[in-house]
Parts: structure tokens; sequence; C-alpha cells
């Protein structure tokens, strides 16, 4: 992985592909000096501005006509999750839901009692609470 630091924006350009039409433009990055590193837009790419420091999988050279261009690649993202998402988001998640399931497990197996309300709330323990009501006389109660 190599991160780059965003000092300029290229013009975006339409670009017909195998695949049909996509957007290619390219960066200014302080570790490249004046060279332009191309890149395909996408959901990882559309947020970057200026000034940002990105992660990106490599940056390649490649000759054309004479001229050596950089192209930028970008790390495989599972199309399950289009927006990016990284490896702890989505761990976190699983380690919460996982924690939760583990609850209610042991619940229904009679290991652990949630002592939950219907609402979800927990139920309050008035063993420790002293109201004063043993300090109450009977014959002190008026009928």
């Amino acid at each position: 992985m190599t991160k780059l630091t965003i000092k300029q924006f290229g013009q975006t350009k339409d670009i017909n592909t195998k695949y049909g039409p996509k957007k290619k433009s390219a960066i200014k990055a302080a570790e490249y000096g004046e060279n332009w590193l191309d890149y395909w837009l996408s959901p990882q790419t559309q947020d970057w501005k200026v000034g940002d420091t990105v992660e990106v999988e490599a940056v390649t050279p490649r000759e054309y006509n004479g001229k050596t261009y950089y192209d930028i690649k970008m790390p495989k993202v599972d199309r399950r999750f289009p927006n990016g998402s990284n490896n702890s988001e989505i761990l976190t998640k699983l380690g919460k839901i996982d924690f939760k399931l583990t609850q209610i497990i042991n619940h229904l197996s009679g290991k652990e009692r949630l002592d939950l309300t219907s609402a979800g709330t927990k139920i309050p323990d008035f063993s420790e609470v002293d109201d004063g009501l043993d300090q109450i006389k009977p014959e002190e109660v008026i009928f």
C-alpha cells in the first residue's frame, strides 16, 4: 500500500471501455512531484479532495508514445460493500451482533438472565432501596 497526498486534480475524461463508459481523472501528489497520476473514478475515489492523504494499492509507471505515465491502482473492494466499508467497521458490527446473540442464547438456555422488561429496559432492583416502610408502625396507620 502507498500513501499519496493530493495537491491538485486534473480534468475528468469520459472513456469508452469494453465494460461501457467510465470516467477517468488524474491527480498530482506531493510524493510524485509534477507527475500526473491517472485513476478511475469510483466510490473509493469520489470523496477525495485537495490536501487529503489517501491510501492506494500501487502507483505503476507505463510507457506510451515515448512518455511515462503513472496509473493508480486502488485496493480491491468487495462488491457487496460498494461504499468501501473497511474490515474494521464490519468486524466491529459483527462483534456487537455476536455479543447480543450470545446473550440471547444464554438467556434462552437458562444460563443467564437478561433481566429486561418487554420494552428492553433493565428491570429495577428494588431490594437495595430504603423506602422507609419498615419503620412505619401498624398501629399508626389510619384507615
